[in-house]
């Protein structure tokens, strides 16, 4: 559904006003694609853990569809007020802009940021997409300028630490979020022990000066 995404909406993402028609088929996609997402979730952890699946549980949590759907279109409305909050606390946000983690938009993206909003001296990628901003900015000599916190430690994100480009670089921990969740549905399948309401994984920051600790995770 991905790859979906990103074919019906790539005609959209160069036109002038065509990021708003993006945004809301994007937001169509994800709605009802959500039981599918969640189904295939689902089986992943299943066969994690020894427990055999069927094939037809992939349609299974179609019948949520109005449940998942609308935990989808919070989850997409909470998103959309991360703006007006940083308003309200003294940070204005001057835009957000929407790749679709395609690797190809990251650099019309920046470039259409920074024109319509030169006054912009941050800028924060919330995807591992953000090799394409890096490149804008350094091929067009705003290196410092603009500073950045990219998400990630893909070769490309940790190349652009390291070289000051971006000044540092959110490590999500994906390995052991996914091990936790896995360890924590394995002891209730096993024991009925019940998870922890909520099981935190912090981020961590790569920086110049830590990126020798990175060297053996990179592109994890």
């Amino acid at each position: 559904w991905i790859l979906l995404s990103n074919t019906l909406l790539a005609p959209y993402l160069n036109q002038e006003g065509g990021m708003d028609i993006a945004l809301v088929l994007s937001l169509l996609i994800t709605i009802m694609m959500s039981p599918m997402t969640s189904s295939l979730d689902m089986l992943g952890l299943q066969q994690s853990v020894g427990v055999r699946a069927r094939p037809s549980q992939v349609f299974d949590f179609f019948r949520h569809f109005l449940r998942l759907g609308s935990l989808s279109l919070l989850g997409s409305m909470l998103t959309s007020l991360f703006g007006p909050l940083f308003e309200l606390v003294g940070l204005p946000v001057a835009a957000v802009v929407e790749t679709f983690d395609d690797p190809d938009a990251g650099v019309p993206a920046t470039q259409r940021l920074l024109a319509e909003h030169p006054e912009v001296k941050g800028i924060y990628v919330s995807s591992e997409n953000g090799a394409g901003t890096g490149r804008f900015l350094r091929d067009c000599g705003l290196v410092g300028k603009v500073k950045v916190v990219a998400t990630g430690i893909a070769p490309e994100i940790r190349a652009f630490v390291s070289t000051g480009v971006f000044q540092c670089s959110v490590y999500q921990n994906q390995h052991l979020q996914g091990r936790r969740a896995v360890q924590a549905l394995y002891a209730y399948l096993e024991s009925g022990m019940q998870p922890e309401p909520e099981i935190l994984v912090p981020p961590v920051l790569m920086q110049r000066a830590n990126l020798d600790l990175f060297a053996d995770l990179v592109g994890a």
